[in-house]
């Protein structure tokens, strides 16, 4: 399947075009800007969408619209325990599965619930910034640990946390990415997870794993997640539908022991909404069923495996002098420059010629690590755009050295 572009004319469904300001993205006129970790509208599936929701309503009438189930509507809830059980080794138990609204708020249920004042959160370096956002959000004291090619390093987690226990200073989470993470593209090996689950349980530290792209792996199969070879109550894992449907839906997923997952499922937020996003659940809870959402899942997986393959196909041809590692899934690439470049400082020449990124600074909390780095991301452009901005970011480089020879 090549990397087209969905036709729409056949759709019984009808919708305007794009209005501007109603979504997140934006780009300065003429820049391929691959800063934004977004997917293609064009590979959202509205269609399939809307089928789903009238076949929901059809299905369930009014109770598809009302307040829903706390843990999450019971035919979701029944379909995620067998697909994860498929995608991942390991199927939870009925108490130890719960919906979400996305990997976000179930982020901030889990620092909310577990931390105190003045715990300490570890954060691999680098990681996904908008999760460094949401810890800054609360009173937390946010820890870097350093990594190497295969992620976290675990030495480093035993000594931070025993640093910080030395300080009266409990560590009591570690959140971290490690199924082609963001933003790096890691995918953390089994042995090292396996040394991750070990290290933290030691120090009584809890691992929140954020698993958003295990079903993007383009070469094989994900490993287990960190939660299925932890023991209960050692990891809380975070899943969601946003890259794997559509991030509008605003619908994720939450693993842990049934202790934790009960103590939210019984907390205000949720008792006082009813659930969350109990209708997007009921319409993906069609799609599962249906087996829609696994064929779409594979025609995604298609055109993103070629999206990722023509941009790092291009790098290697059009900006040599950068630094990689090609990613086995996910949405980015994570590159170093070149002669003491600094990405900041480049970013102003890149956009002039046509291309943005986001500097590796802004994954790195607050330390010296990532100045030279910045993160691509491949997957809201056609390929013909990935190439032309691998073209581009070349010549950026280019231009750059010869600015400080």
């Amino acid at each position: 399947m090549g990397d087209q572009r969905a036709g729409r004319s056949c759709s019984p469904f009808r919708y305007a075009a794009s209005v501007s300001g109603l979504t997140q993205f934006h780009a300065a006129p003429g820049v391929i800007d691959l800063a934004w970790g977004h997917p293609d509208p064009e590979l959202l599936p509205a269609d399939l969408i809307a089928e789903a929701a009238a076949a929901a309503l059809h299905r369930y009438g009014p109770d598809a619209l009302g307040y829903g189930a706390s843990a999450g509507p019971p035919p979701l809830l029944d379909w995620l325990r067998g697909h994860l059980a498929r995608i991942d080794g390991r199927a939870p138990d009925a108490g130890e599965l719960m919906i979400t609204a996305g990997v976000s708020q179930g982020l901030v249920m889990t620092v909310t619930g577990l931390t105190q004042p003045g715990d300490a959160v570890l954060v691999p370096i680098p990681t996904y910034h908008l999760a460094l956002s949401i810890l800054r959000e609360h009173p937390v004291r946010i820890v870097p640990v350093a990594t190497d090619e295969d992620g976290p390093l675990p030495a480093a987690v035993v000594a931070t946390a025993d640093a910080l226990l030395a300080e009266g200073v409990r560590p009591r989470l570690l959140y971290t990415v490690p199924t082609s993470g963001n933003p790096t593209g890691i995918t953390v090996p089994l042995e090292r997870r396996r040394q991750l689950v070990a290290v933290a349980a030691g120090r009584g530290t809890i691992l929140v794993e954020d698993d958003v792209y295990r079903e993007l792996a383009y070469d094989a199969p994900a490993p287990p997640s960190l939660w299925s070879l932890a023991a209960p109550g050692a990891v809380v894992r975070l899943g969601s539908f946003s890259k794997t449907l559509a991030p509008g839906l605003r619908l994720g997923w939450l693993t842990a022991d049934a202790t934790t997952v009960q103590r939210f499922v019984n907390g205000g937020l949720i008792d006082s909404g009813g659930g969350v996003a109990h209708f997007a659940a009921m319409v993906v809870a069609e799609l599962a069923v249906s087996g829609a959402y696994e064929a779409n899942l594979v025609r995604l997986r298609t055109v993103l495996a070629a999206r990722r393959d023509a941009i790092v196909d291009a790098l290697r041809t059009h900006a040599p002098e950068l630094d990689f590692r090609e990613p086995s899934g996910g949405y980015f690439v994570w590159l170093r420059l070149p002669d003491g470049l600094t990405a900041r400082e480049l970013r102003p020449v890149a956009e002039r010629l046509g291309v943005s990124y986001l500097p590796g600074e802004v994954f790195t909390a607050g330390t010296d690590v990532g100045r030279d780095q910045l993160r691509l991301c491949f997957t809201r452009y056609a390929i013909p755009d990935l190439v032309e901005a691998a073209r581009r970011l070349g010549a950026t480089v280019r231009e750059g050295r010869v600015s400080r020879a």
